[in-house]
């Protein structure tokens, strides 16, 4: 047995997820004692890390079939392979197969199902799961300072952030404070503070902001980030200003979504002058302004009938082949070497972007 589990660690390592199935049909046709339910466990996790969600549906009800003895951590694994290929109906199917095996789900059963139901847009089966698995166990002393007991309830709130149902967010964190002070941990705050932030609660994600480092947790740039994002569904630019310079405060590098976000805030709030700053200090930053941001750019200049701006962001948003460039503000002569046709270039000398309009231009 222990050659056998051996040769399907190596099968996993090389991701041979065929020959995998084929060594454990082997042993199961041949052997007068069955595998073992870690040994079936160890292939099941072979085809999830390659992906093949369906072999491990159909190998998992192939042993089962065959009086293989199966174990909750089999299930377990068969599920997660559903949940990484988005098949959340399947991932449930699963759940509930539990119990005809004569199994008892585990939180990681529940955590799994949750992910899932969380990944296919069901927040509502996703609270029936809370409100009827998870709270229970939880409620019940000893389990909710658990790893796993964490993993499933910031699942759930991810959820809720992802629907927009910040009503359900606020009320499950006040849950997890209740039955523990440490909890949620800093994934699930920034999750309820996203959820609010994006349905426009703002008072109430800017005070979750507070409580979270009240209650020993530090912000990080993925919670500002969410704060950002929010903001575009009806707060101030200022306000988006004063959230980057708090990150800044706290040695948080904003990254190319932060200034992203600011740039399209500003764009509908008309500041089309901060717009430009955000490029530009991006480039300062050796940030690379992707096309989201460009285009939310142009467009707060042209809304604002500022034309010499929004000409020079045409050229950084126009669509053009594979060339040679020559910069206008540095004379630096190179070629692109980006395979796609859709891309702005940018000059490593002066940080500036510019395309292929320029070129041909300079060459009529």
């Amino acid at each position: 047995m222990a050659e056998l589990r051996g040769a399907l660690q190596g099968f996993r390592r090389r991701s041979h997820w065929q020959r995998a199935i084929a060594v454990l049909g082997s042993a199961v046709e041949g052997r007068s004692s069955k595998p073992s339910a870690s040994i079936c466990s160890e292939v099941l996790a072979t085809l999830s890390q390659c992906k093949q969600w369906q072999q491990a549906v159909s190998l998992l009800y192939q042993l089962g079939s065959k009086q293989v003895k199966l174990d909750t951590v089999a299930f377990n694994i068969t599920m997660s392979a559903c949940e990484k290929s988005a098949c959340w109906e399947q991932a449930v199917l699963l759940l509930g197969d539990l119990g005809r095996h004569q199994l008892q789900p585990s939180l990681v059963s529940f955590g799994v199902a949750v992910k899932a139901l969380g990944n296919g847009h069901r927040w509502m089966q996703v609270l029936d799961l809370v409100e009827q698995a998870l709270l229970p166990i939880a409620r019940q002393g000893g389990t909710a300072k658990s790893q796993d007991t964490t993993v499933a309830f910031n699942a759930a709130l991810a959820a809720f952030e992802s629907a927009h149902v910040w009503d359900l967010a606020l009320r499950l964190l006040h849950e997890l404070r209740a039955l523990d002070r440490r909890q949620p941990d800093e994934i699930g705050w920034n999750a309820t503070i996203g959820a609010c932030a994006r349905s426009g609660q703002w008072p109430l994600a800017l005070e979750l902001l507070q409580d979270m480092q009240d209650a020993g947790f530090q912000p990080n740039l993925q919670t500002y980030n969410r704060l950002l994002r929010g903001l575009k569904g009806g707060g101030s630019w200022k306000l988006g200003q004063q959230l980057l310079e708090n990150a800044t405060a706290l040695r948080l590098q904003a990254n190319e979504v932060s200034f992203a976000q600011l740039v399209a805030l500003c764009r509908d709030r008309g500041s089309w002058a901060l717009a430009l700053r955000c490029l530009s200090s991006m480039r300062s930053s050796r940030l690379q302004a992707d096309a989201d941001a460009l285009v939310a750019a142009l467009d707060s200049c042209s809304s604002t009938h500022r034309r010499l701006e929004a000409s020079w962001m045409q050229c950084c948003c126009h669509y053009c082949c594979r060339c040679c460039f020559c910069c206008r503000c540095c004379c630096c002569c190179f070629c692109c070497c980006c395979c796609c046709c859709c891309c702005c270039y940018y000059c490593h000398c002066c940080f500036g972007c510019f395309c292929s309009s320029w070129r041909r231009a300079r060459c009529s």
